[in-house]
């Protein structure tokens, strides 16, 4: 690239969210892989960046509200039937029309901006989401049911003790969120139950993600550390707490706003698993511009059937290497002179990170996981 387009390229990607710029250079990395498999000639990351901005900026823009709805709004709560929409700072009741009534599990979630019309006032239409959350139909695997939309930031909440953090489920979960073109925080909680030498240990094992430039963020709901830190993370955005069952999640709720009084459950004894004590979903409002999302606990977390290109371009520390690797669209896990493997042996890539692509390829190969919750984008690209 010219210098005057390389300058263009670079205000253009100032100008993104960091989370964005992320997305979009995993688009380019995948698309020029893409015309790598068809010629040995293909535009740089950089360019092929820059066609990717182009094209979306030349795209028409679409009116997502139309003229005729009463009411637009976002869900909040959901039942079989009817729906809690805030719209204009107000919640209001409406009742599901008989269409989405019928598919209500994957058709509408909290999260979703809706219209509303009639009177009573009912649900007609739900507007195009920009992420999901969702998982398959615990009757029908093959069917799709939609938690939550729209999430701007995902909590992935992990426990440093009771129950212990666990990396691989951390590490699929980072995936799927980052897959799902959501921004992930680790929430590091029960900080307060460890001892110096503990506190040092655990929380040293999550810097290889704050290498990566995501937030860890350790706090306790019983003295309140780390609380200010996510509160500020979370200000201003719709977000998702998720994490496996026990990790504290109510608890963390309560901790942000005491008004919820969310009933939270010990630990089953002897077995170290977490007692659900969220059985179903809600968007809470809650001081600070905060709209949060609490689930219930999960006993799996994984991503949509990725393909190999797709799981590599994901991890951000093999991108920057890719290039000094002696073959074209190396997939680090058998060739020579690979520059991945030559770092994970010197240590500058995590091993542990490392395990987990090669975990992740190997589920691709098989067919995929059969994993219970997943992110996905709403629409292509």
């Amino acid at each position: 690239m010219r210098f005057q387009e390389k300058s263009r390229l670079a205000a253009q990607l100032a100008a993104l969210p960091g989370n964005e710029r992320q997305q979009l250079k995993k688009r380019a990395v995948l698309a020029r892989d893409e015309v790598l498999r068809k010629t040995r000639r293909a535009p740089s990351v950089d360019e092929m960046m820059q066609l990717l901005l182009d094209s979306a900026q030349a795209a028409p823009e679409v009116a997502l509200v139309g003229e005729d709805a009463r009411y637009t709004g976002t869900v909040v709560g959901l039942s079989r039937r009817h729906a809690a929409v805030q719209c204009d700072g107000e919640e209001v009741a409406a009742a599901l029309s008989p269409a989405l009534a019928q598919m209500a599990k994957s058709a509408i979630a909290l999260g979703d901006v809706v219209r509303l019309d009639g009177e009573p006032l009912q649900v007609m239409t739900v507007l195009p989401r920009r992420t999901r959350l969702s998982r398959p139909d615990p009757g029908s695997p093959h069917i799709e049911r939609v938690l939550a939309a729209n999430i701007d930031v995902v909590g992935l909440v992990t426990s440093l003790k009771q129950p212990q953090m666990r990396p691989r489920l951390l590490e699929r979960a980072l995936l799927a969120i980052e897959h799902g073109g959501a921004e992930p925080i680790i929430v590091a909680t029960k900080v307060d139950l460890l001892t110096p030498e503990e506190r040092e240990s655990e929380i040293g094992r999550l810097q290889p993600y704050r290498a990566l430039g995501i937030p860890v963020i350790p706090c306790s709901a019983t003295t309140g550390e780390g609380l200010p830190a996510l509160r500020e993370a979370l200000a201003g955005r719709i977000c998702v707490l998720v994490g496996h069952s026990g990790v504290g999640k109510s608890s963390l709720l309560n901790g942000l706003d005491a008004t919820l009084a969310l009933r939270t459950g010990e630990l089953h004894g002897g077995s170290g698993q977490g007692r659900h004590t969220t059985t179903m979903s809600r968007l809470y409002q809650l001081d600070g511009n905060i709209r949060l999302i609490d689930t219930p606990g999960i006993r799996a977390f994984g991503v949509w059937k990725m393909t190999a290109e797709e799981i590599r371009s994901y991890f951000e520390e093999f991108l920057a290497l890719a290039d000094d690797c002696a073959f074209v669209n190396c997939s680090h896990t058998h060739e020579p002179r690979c520059a991945v493997k030559d770092a994970v042996e010197a240590g500058t890539i995590s091993p542990a990170r490392y395990a987990t692509y090669q975990r992740l390829l190997r589920d691709d190969e098989d067919g995929g996981g059969d994993f219970s919750l997943c992110f996905r984008r709403a629409c292509p690209g």
